[in-house]
């Protein structure tokens, strides 16, 4: 959750910046801050988020991405403990720290899986609009 706190304003800033690569049709990576010095185009967009929104804007929706964040980890873990409960008592077997792992890891494969398919879904998406 300090992650998903800590990075929220970044990926506020990739948000408007893909929104808006969008609308004007090109993929510019870096942008010109007005006084002559390139930099990374999020970086000028977080400065002028902070600078002319402040720290809400900038935090806009972290409370109900974080809620989000903090109920999907709570039922993960209650249907996890759930089952291994279930498991080890009808067969008297402990489940073995090999196990445990090989569920987080399909936990975290799972996670990027996901990510991965609404990517192709919105990029299919964007190529029938065009």
């Amino acid at each position: 959750m300090f992650g998903t706190l800590a990075l929220y304003p970044i990926d506020t800033v990739k948000t408007r910046i893909q929104a808006e690569s969008a609308a004007r049709g090109n993929n510019s990576e870096a942008d010109d801050d007005g006084n002559g010095f390139w930099c990374p185009q999020w970086v000028t967009k977080l400065a002028r988020v902070f600078r002319e929104e402040g720290a809400a804007g900038a935090y806009g929706g972290a409370l109900a991405k974080s809620a989000h964040s903090l109920s999907s980890s709570f039922l993960y873990f209650l249907a996890f403990s759930a089952l291994k409960r279930t498991y080890e008592e009808r067969t008297g077997k402990k489940i073995g720290v090999g196990a445990t792992l090989a569920a987080a890891a399909a936990g975290i494969w799972r996670h990027f899986a996901s990510r991965r398919a609404r990517s192709r879904r919105a990029s299919a998406s964007e190529a029938r609009d065009e």
